[in-house]
C-alpha cells in the first residue's frame, strides 16, 4: 500500500506540474492574443 500511494503521489505531482504550465501556456497565449487584437485596432 505504501508504495502505491508513493506512486500516486508522484502521478498527481506531475498532473499538477502538467496542469500549471498549461495554465502558463494559456496566460501567454491569452496575451499575445490580446496585444495582437490591440495592434489591429490601431492599424484601423
Amino acid at each position: 500500500v505504501q508504495s502505491e500511494l508513493a506512486g500516486l503521489n508522484r502521478k498527481l505531482q506531475n498532473t499538477t506540474e502538467h496542469l500549471e504550465k498549461a495554465e502558463e501556456r494559456r496566460l501567454s497565449a491569452q496575451s499575445k492574443l490580446t496585444r495582437a487584437l490591440a495592434s489591429g485596432e490601431d492599424a484601423k
